[in-house]
């Protein structure tokens, strides 16, 4: 981002909204995405060793990264992108449960 002084001051972008990924403003603003802590430092967590949920938490951090760093700050704004989207959680709803 840029700043620009006086009236009518503000921020703007340093780059196009298509090379912004969701998820390098989750990690400029949060930090690295982690449901747990235990992904991503097992050495703080005491059960990491005997954790039987740990390569779960570790999948389903994997895919949360993997969508965020897919999608970019324009294909927020994209029709195209936000029907694509819509149409696979349509999808996903209609699966049967395994």
């Amino acid at each position: 981002m840029r700043g620009l002084s006086g009236k009518g001051g503000g921020y703007l972008l340093a780059r196009s909204p298509q090379e912004i990924k969701i998820g390098q403003i989750f990690e400029a603003a949060i930090g690295p995405v982690n449901i747990v802590e235990g992904v991503a430092h097992p050495d703080q967590c005491l059960r990491a060793v005997f954790c039987e949920c740990r390569l779960v938490y570790s999948l389903i951090n994997q895919k949360i990264n993997r969508v965020l760093n897919e999608l970019s700050l324009g294909d927020l704004s994209d029709p195209e992108t936000m029907n694509r989207i819509s149409l696979e959680l349509a999808g996903s709803e209609n699966r049967p449960n395994v």
